[in-house]
Parts: C-alpha cells; sequence; structure tokens
C-alpha cells in the first residue's frame, strides 16, 4: 500500500473506532446522561460546599481485600488511608505515617504512625491494625501477587510503630504502599465485627481518610463527607458527591454545561478541542504507566527466531498505532519504563539507532529466515482499541511477506490461553504498571519467574546473569548504580528484540476552572486535593 493510501486508510480507520466510543458503554450500568443534573440538592454544584465528579463505574463494595482494584479504588481511596502517599513531585509524603526509615539493604522498612490517627468511629489507628492489613493484602485474590512473594513478616513494637521486612530487597514497595490501588488500612476490629457484611453499606464502611460515605446509591452515587475525626487538615471542599457516567462523550457535555466539575478518566480524543478550548474548564495531561506493545513467543513458533522479531520491530511505525489506538494521544515507547520512571536510564533514541524502520532489511530478514510467505496469526482482545492496532500490525507483516490475520478473543479467554498458556505466536496487549519504578514492569515482563500469567508474556527465558541483574536492580539504594543497572537490562532487552515496546498513552483529567489544584496531583485523584478558587 502506497504512503498516502495508507494514511487515508488510518484516518478512515481511527474515525470508525471513535464513532464506536460514541455510541455509549453498551452496558447495564446506570448512568448520568447529560440531561439529569447529578449535584447534590438538585442543581450543579460549581462551588460552595459541594463538589460533583463524574466516574464511568463505581463500586460495588467498600471492602477493599475482596474488590477488583479498577475504577473502584477512586471511590475506595477517599474513605481508606495508605501508609504514605505522593505530592506533585512524586515524592513520599506522610499519609498515616509521619516518617519512615528503609534499612541499606532495603528489605526491612519501619514507619511511626501520626499518633492522632483515629478511625472515623472515634478509635485509635493503632500498628495492630497496619499488621493485619499487611495479612490481608498478602491473602487478596486482587493484589496478593505484589505481597505474597514480598511480604515476609511485620512486628509491631508498640502502638505506633511498625517493622516490615521483606524476603528480598525492593527499592519500588514504597510505589506500592503509596498507591491507592494496592494498599489500603483498614480497621481490623470494624472488618471483624461486620463480617462478610463489612463495606456493603453506609454504616459497615470505616476507614481513617478525610471523607467518610454519607449516602450510597449502588451503581449510581455515593456522596462523601468530610470525616470529623481526620487527623490531618480538614478537606477544603466538605462534600463530595461521585455520579456514574459510563459514556465518556455525554460526560464531556455534563463537564462544559457545568453538572459535574471534574471528570475521572481520561478525555476523548473527540471532545480534545471543545475541552481546550472552553475557559470555564482546565484540563491536565501525563504519560500514563500503561505500555501497549506487540508481543511474540519466543519459545516456539517462527518467533522463536531472533532475527524475526527483528524484523517486525523494523517494520513498525509507533506513531500509526497512536493514531488508531489513542487518537494521536501518546508518547512513543524505546523500551519498557520509558516514560521517566523511577530508575530509567533515559537512553532515549536506543530504538531508532537499533530499529529504525527499513521494510527492505525486514523483507531481507523474513526471507533469509525461511517464513517468507508464511501464515501468521495476529491474536488479541476483542474490545477497543486492540482490533484497530492488529489491522496496522496486519498490515506491516503482510508487507514484509507474511500472510497475516487477525483473531479477536473474549478478554478472559485471551488471558487464559494467549498470556496464561502461551497459545499464540504474535499478540498484542498492554501492560499496566501500577507503580511509577522501573522494577514493575522490567522485573514482570522480562525475568524468568514472571513467564506467562504474571507479564513475561514473551515466554522469554532469561539468561541466570539478566535474572540476577534485575533482582539486584530492584534492591538497590544507590540511584546512579541503579540506574547502570537497568541500562544493561534494557540494551540485552534491546538486543533480544524480546517484545516491540510501542507506546504509552496519553492520561488527562478535565475539570471546572473554578476548582483549583496543584498541577501534579490531579494524576492521584483525591477529592481533598481539590479547593474552590
Amino acid at each position: 500500500m502506497r504512503k498516502k493510501q495508507w494514511l487515508s486508510f488510518l484516518l478512515a480507520l481511527a474515525m470508525v473506532f471513535s464513532l464506536a466510543s460514541c455510541g455509549g458503554g453498551g452496558g447495564t450500568t446506570p448512568s448520568a446522561s447529560a440531561g439529569e443534573t447529578p449535584a447534590a440538592g438538585g442543581e450543579a454544584s460549581g462551588g460552595g460546599d459541594t463538589m460533583t465528579v463524574g466516574i464511568p463505574s463505581l463500586t460495588d463494595s467498600f471492602d477493599f481485600y475482596n474488590t477488583t482494584n479498577g475504577y473502584e479504588s477512586f471511590s475506595m481511596s477517599q474513605v481508606y488511608d495508605t501508609l504514605v502517599m505522593k505530592n506533585e513531585n512524586g515524592e513520599y509524603i506522610p499519609a498515616l505515617a509521619d516518617s519512615y526509615e528503609i534499612d541499606s539493604s532495603a528489605q526491612t522498612f519501619t514507619f511511626h504512625l501520626n499518633p492522632d490517627a483515629k478511625w472515623s468511629n472515634g478509635e485509635p489507628v493503632t500498628s495492630a491494625d497496619v499488621a493485619w492489613s499487611m495479612e490481608q493484602l498478602k491473602a487478596s485474590n486482587y493484589v496478593s501477587y505484589i505481597y505474597e512473594p514480598l511480604l515476609e513478616s511485620v512486628e509491631t513494637p508498640d502502638d505506633q510503630t511498625v517493622v516490615i521486612h521483606l524476603t528480598k530487597p525492593s527499592v519500588s514497595f514504597m510505589e506500592y504502599l503509596a498507591n491507592p490501588y494496592y494498599c489500603a488500612i483498614l480497621s481490623q476490629a470494624a472488618y471483624e465485627e461486620f463480617g462478610d457484611s463489612y463495606g456493603s453499606t453506609v454504616e459497615t464502611i470505616v476507614g481513617s481518610g478525610p471523607y467518610m460515605v454519607s449516602q450510597w446509591k449502588v451503581g449510581e452515587s455515593i456522596t462523601f463527607t468530610a470525616n470529623p475525626n481526620y487527623y490531618r487538615d480538614a478537606p477544603a471542599i466538605p462534600n463530595v458527591r461521585l455520579v456514574v457516567m459510563s459514556d465518556s462523550n455525554s460526560a464531556m457535555m455534563a463537564l462544559q454545561t457545568g453538572e459535574i466539575d471534574v471528570y475521572f478518566d481520561d478525555v476523548p480524543g473527540v471532545s480534545r478541542a471543545a475541552v481546550e478550548g472552553n475557559s470555564n474548564l482546565a484540563i491536565y495531561d501525563w504519560t500514563s504507566t500503561i505500555l501497549y506493545g506487540i508481543f511474540f513467543n519466543t519459545q516456539e513458533g517462527m518467533f522463536s527466531d531472533l532475527n524475526m522479531r527483528k524484523a517486525v520491530a523494523l517494520a513498525v511505525n509507533k506513531a500509526d498505532y497512536i493514531t488508531v489506538g489513542s487518537e494521536g494521544y501518546g508518547q512513543p515507547a524505546d523500551y519498557p519504563g520509558d516514560r521517566g520512571n523511577i530508575g530509567d536510564p533515559e537512553l532515549h533514541g536506543i530504538w531508532d539507532e537499533n530499529y529504525a524502520a527499513n521494510l527492505e532489511e525486514a523483507q531481507r530478514l523474513v526471507t533469509e529466515a525461511g517464513y517468507a510467505g508464511a501464515e501468521v496469526v495476529i491474536k488479541t482482545y476483542s474490545t477497543d482499541p486492540y482490533p484497530a492496532l492488529a489491522t496496522v500490525l496486519q498490515n506491516a507483516l503482510n508487507q514484509i511477506g507474511l500472510k497475516s490475520s487477525v483473531e479477536q478473543i473474549e478478554r478472559a479467554a485471551f488471558i487464559d490461553s494467549v498470556l496464561g498458556q502461551g497459545d499464540f505466536d504474535i499478540q498484542i496487549c498492554r501492560w499496566a504498571a501500577a507503580t511509577e519504578d522501573m522494577d514493575e514492569i522490567i522485573y514482570g515482563s522480562l525475568h524468568t519467574d514472571s513467564i506467562g500469567s504474571p507479564g513475561n508474556w514473551s515466554f522469554y527465558q532469561a539468561s541466570p546473569e539478566l535474572d540476577q541483574l534485575i533482582t539486584d536492580a530492584a534492591g538497590e539504594t544507590d540511584e546512579a548504580a541503579r540506574k547502570e543497572m537497568y541500562q544493561q537490562i534494557i540494551e540485552t532487552y534491546i538486543q533480544d528484540m524480546v517484545y516491540v515496546s510501542i507506546y504509552y498513552p496519553t492520561s488527562s483529567r478535565a475539570y471546572s476552572s473554578a476548582l483549583q489544584i496543584t498541577d501534579g496531583l490531579q494524576k492521584y485523584d483525591y477529592f481533598a486535593n481539590y479547593s474552590w478558587k
């Protein structure tokens, strides 16, 4: 296909998927339409003591340890505190813990709790609650993969001191503790008192965060009120109403008309111009931790041949994928973690140094490997934007001499057969990191212990030396030395072409210009970070 024809094809494809996204969520979750007024008291907030927030979906339970940690965490993070949190510069600051120490081995973490910390029922927060919460995190179906192999033991020398011992060094452990998706401290007494009904009603939710749940219509809205027992400064906005808006385009309309004050999800590309051109709105962008990639089966099939993997890498034009996958809003990735992650050696340009687009060379490699004209199936999820991304890859593979087709697979089946069992030759997926540290995505996608479901979806058999280097880098406390280790790891990743890192999509938050929030805090989605001007 000539360049002009291919660009026309990309634009048409992007329009198809943009129009498809305008058709609504298609699910059964109740939503607030543009004609409704979601603010408390039957009128838009626009100031005063109430802020109205739109979100694609709400939690149906406040039992953190037994609830999916997706949009559900936005609901729960307002009422449950973590030990530490992050400021606008990504630095750790006090939450439940006033201070902490990490030993030189990065294997023992000591936290000193705020002596004034209380639960919303007035009872004190103690080290015993933290120790019990760590055990719940270790057992949770949703976060045990983080804590189970990492937590060795927890000591409580006194009511305000917690000492956490890890099975191995981990600088990135703090990233998990500061992340409301992956950590929450709950009251042991309340959890045990309410048993299986904990978190199912307003009366059975006990937290230590800046807000309490005062009203809750499951699947529709949650109203939060400032927690009178909060141990730090009271939130500037005492009441917040979180409402379901499953259609992002309707949510953007509601934002523009003032029916909601903030939208807790990305601004769709088709709405960007309207939001950016509205003087009553503000928008903040940042590079997501989600990495879209092309993964090879490196153990068997045609892509166990390194030259075949290199041929695909040489055929990838990352801008094409960003166009159809994120409506042009994204950052090309040279390697996993190439977004300013903690420990990132910043090897910008290393991709083009090795794999600048070269279809002629890619065709040569395919022919020499003996696969010219061979059939190959690209497997991917059946939901957007994966079919569009797979179509771009299909065109590239056909251009280098393969006969490719696309197989769209339902999510659960894809996770089981493709990611879990390795039943594929080549696939497109996304690696959704929870933290901004190099360790999570490097260990998760390259270490031999992560092969299969944990995240090494290329089934890459790393050398013992590389595995050890990855483990050592996770616990290295000297920043310069750690970056040098990750440089060696990334150079090996590039040489072995384990998988193609395509791009990081742009994340965004849009909100009323009547609100003020420090730039950098928008991405953490805490109500308490907002105030009225």
